[in-house]
């Protein structure tokens, strides 16, 4: 609504030309860029209007040097028409927050609310949604274990119950006020609700110091609520990632079937058949997978085995030793990325011995299957690989899925690339 409130007031009295045109979409990609097209709780005019006035003015200085490189001068016309055009945004955005103040405020427009914490913020955020409706959200139950107040509204109780309270309640916003819950099982807690159809906000610690500058700072009755960032698997780009896992496996097994074909023939030449390893893998949702890679031992020595994490029998020859120091012998798991099994960059896959394993020993190994399985991923470019700390791989592996987008994919395979570069010039 506030998007197309927008286009109709800048184009309403704009000039026909392609500066204006240039205008309009810097001033939508600004104004989206900094947060003024989500739902927001707060709407005032007052608050918003000089971030995007600032960014209109931003937007007009690049459409005046677009209309000057296809003409001489600008019209003094242009001036006008940025006047009008500002006065109709500021007008059309004060006629859509008034109406949506309204619609919060009869209860037309509103959010059932499950605040995680019954203490005292808890209470006082609970308090202030249910006298003042304008925030859009209706509390409809607490989450805490161990209350330190009672309250009308039902109160839900262990860790385990939290996705089922959302259920029961219907919630679709969920605020984390200062839990009795350890803090590992919140967050385990609130990993799962991610998985829903959620927001999440949380109240920050020293609250009262917090500053309300950042886009996902909110605020409710004077208390600063931050959004949580919606994950990676709900965002509009996650789709892009399977295109350039698409892409990339495929160029890749193109560019590479030489290579890859030299390399099967030194595999014959020095293991006989077959050229191919192949053993089951958990990814997504603890989905199994077949992974391939070249071989790189004796048929007779098992590469790894389902329950032993290293293989010790015997060693490499000198083309698997080769193949397993410059990580050429995962390059079949291209075939894999391809066909979606795996994804180019994720979580390393693992068998499901070791992912049983160490789900019993670390709270948070299983988080990391919330993404498919990666040929390269965060804690491989940090030299977490093989026998290495798994629970700092744990930690990286669940920092990439918290913090994912397509660039830090390709900044994650454009380190893999210069690490493989490196290695072969030594």
């Amino acid at each position: 609504m506030l998007l197309a409130t927008d286009l109709v007031a800048l184009s309403a009295i704009g000039p026909r030309s392609v500066g204006w045109v240039i205008t309009i979409v810097v001033y939508v990609l600004l104004a989206g860029a900094a947060g003024f097209y989500r739902s927001r709780l707060n709407l005032l005019l007052l608050d918003d209007l000089p971030g995007l006035l600032g960014r209109l003015f931003a937007a007009s200085a690049a459409g005046i040097m677009v209309q000057q490189a296809l003409q001489s001068r600008i019209d003094s016309a242009w001036w006008y028409h940025l006047m009008i055009g500002a006065g109709l945004l500021t007008a059309g955005r004060a006629v859509v927050y008034a109406g949506v103040r309204l619609a919060r405020s009869r209860r037309f427009v509103n959010h059932p609310t499950l605040i995680v914490g019954l203490g005292d913020t808890g209470q006082r955020l609970a308090n202030a949604l249910l006298d003042r409706t304008e925030y859009g959200l209706r509390p409809v139950g607490f989450f805490d274990s161990n209350p330190k107040h009672t309250s009308t509204l039902p109160i839900f109780g262990s860790p385990s119950t939290l996705t089922e309270a959302i259920d029961t309640t219907g919630a679709t916003v969920v605020i984390l006020a200062f839990s009795s819950l350890p803090e590992t099982e919140l967050v385990k807690a609130v990993r799962i609700c991610k998985r829903l159809d959620a927001e999440i906000f949380y109240v920050p610690r020293l609250f009262d110091l917090h500053s309300l500058n950042a886009n996902d700072v909110e605020e409710v009755w004077a208390v600063p609520l931050v959004r949580l960032r919606r994950s990676s698997f709900r965002s509009l780009h996650w789709g892009g990632k399977r295109l350039l896992d698409i892409l990339g496996a495929g160029v890749s097994l193109l560019v590479l079937s030489p290579l890859l074909a030299l390399i099967a023939l030194l595999v014959r030449w020095e293991l006989g058949s077959p050229i191919l390893f192949r053993q089951e893998r958990v990814s997504l949702d603890q989905r199994h997978f077949t992974i391939m890679k070249f071989r790189t031992l004796p048929a007779a020595t098992t590469e790894q085995t389902d329950t032993d994490w290293k293989a010790t029998e015997r060693r490499p020859g000198r083309v698997g030793a080769f193949l397993r120091a410059t990580s050429l012998d995962e390059l079949p798991q291209l075939w894999n990325v391809l066909v979606g099994d795996m994804s180019m960059v994720g979580p390393r896959p693992e068998r499901q011995h070791f992912v049983q394993q160490f789900a019993e020993r670390f709270d948070t190994y299983p988080d990391r299957h919330r993404v498919p399985a990666g040929l390269t991923g965060l804690a491989q470019i940090n030299g977490l690989r093989g026998d290495t700390s798994i629970d700092d791989r744990s930690r990286f592996d669940n920092a990439y899925v918290e913090r994912w987008s397509l660039w830090n994919d390709t900044k994650i395979l454009l380190r893999t690339s210069i690490a493989v570069v490196r290695w072969r010039g030594r």
